[in-house]
């Protein structure tokens, strides 16, 4: 109820008539009339004082009229603002990488993307550390492996090969590997995410 006798109102109002309002609200004019009634029965007040020709508001159907438009234009506002939204993006973009992936290709996709939203704004932080997306409030963290919350949205972005890479000074005292199996005794760094 609420809201929606409130709207009610607010039209019978602005239409000086039950039977305009119900015909722009798309209503019967018994059920616009019934929901006065219920309105008025529920608030304990006369709102409108009603003879066969004319409307009229008691003083305080005046100030219930003034803060339920106020509402309804408040609230055409909000709906207004998110359509915008939706058409135009806006705000603050936060999104957290590692080093390497922003320097080589963050840059050129951010700079495009921003040319396309221009009342985006972007902070971006490159680091090696593993970020918690919604404890630090970033908008999208590009990381390596699965996200370590399940209850977040991920996309692949590619497929990262793994390598296992040794310098010839090595190779030459340690000798090369023909298999994964000769591997094993060898020293070796690991880079995991």
């Amino acid at each position: 109820m609420g809201l929606d006798d409130a709207l009610i109102f607010t039209r019978v109002v602005e239409c000086h008539s039950f039977t305009q309002a119900a015909s722009s609200l798309g209503m019967q004019k018994s059920t616009v009339s019934r929901r006065i009634a219920l309105l008025e029965e529920r608030l304990g007040v006369r709102l409108l004082n009603r003879t066969t020709r004319k409307l009229r508001l008691t003083e305080v159907g005046q100030a219930y009229y003034e803060r339920c438009r106020q509402i309804m234009l408040d609230f055409a506002e909000a709906e207004q603002a998110v359509m915008q939204l939706q058409r135009e993006p806006s705000g603050l973009l936060r999104i957290s990488a590692p080093i390497e992936f922003g320097q080589l290709f963050l840059g050129r996709v951010l700079g495009e993307f921003m040319r396309q939203y221009p009342q985006i704004s972007a902070e971006v932080e490159l680091s090696s550390r593993l970020v918690d997306p919604l404890e630090e409030g970033v908008d999208i963290a590009i990381q390596v492996g699965q996200p370590q919350d399940s209850t977040l949205i991920a996309r692949k972005l590619f497929e990262s090969g793994r390598r296992l890479c040794a310098s010839p000074a090595y190779l030459a005292a340690h000798g090369t590997p023909r298999s994964v199996a000769e591997l094993e005794g060898h020293r070796a760094i690991l880079l995991q995410h």
